[in-house]
């Protein structure tokens, strides 16, 4: 792979185009790094966040978590100080950030025009983020006839 030169841009920033499209920046990385810690913590086996935009809009319709014991855990009782942060939040507010940061990242605009959905799962067990994201489509179908 052809490594591009060094120019005003951050290290992090040059590293996303020469690396695989696929791997989450550094920042990202540290994020779901301490998300899965305290959720270690608190027994915390999952967290999903559902999202939906179009229209120009897009938002978080809920998250939500589910402890060891298969019931849910209340993200918002809970605070935690991220990486690259000064003040705490709330788990919840620090997953749902997580969340849009990793749904920009790979589907920045999505919310535009027609829009999309999906969800974005961190699971404990396996420490992976899934996303799993549709983008509304209008398709358009010709017919021409001529005799």
């Amino acid at each position: 792979m052809t490594t591009l030169p060094q120019t005003d841009m951050s290290a992090e920033q040059n590293q996303q185009l020469t690396s695989d499209p696929n791997s989450p920046p550094a920042h990202m990385v540290a994020q779901k790094d301490a998300l899965l810690a305290a959720f270690r913590t608190h027994n915390v086996l999952s967290a999903e966040a559902i999202y939906n935009g179009g229209g120009d809009e897009g938002y978080i319709h809920f998250t939500e978590a589910t402890a060891l014991d298969g019931n849910p855990f209340p993200l918002a009782g809970y605070t935690i100080t991220m990486p690259g942060d000064a003040k705490p939040k709330t788990l919840k507010q620090a997953f749902e950030d997580f969340a849009w940061d990793v749904i920009w990242h790979w589907h920045s605009g999505f919310e535009n025009c027609e829009g999309g959905h999906g969800a974005l799962t961190l699971d404990v067990t396996t420490a992976k983020v899934t996303l799993d994201h549709n983008d509304y489509v209008i398709t358009e179908e010709n017919s021409n006839l001529t005799f």
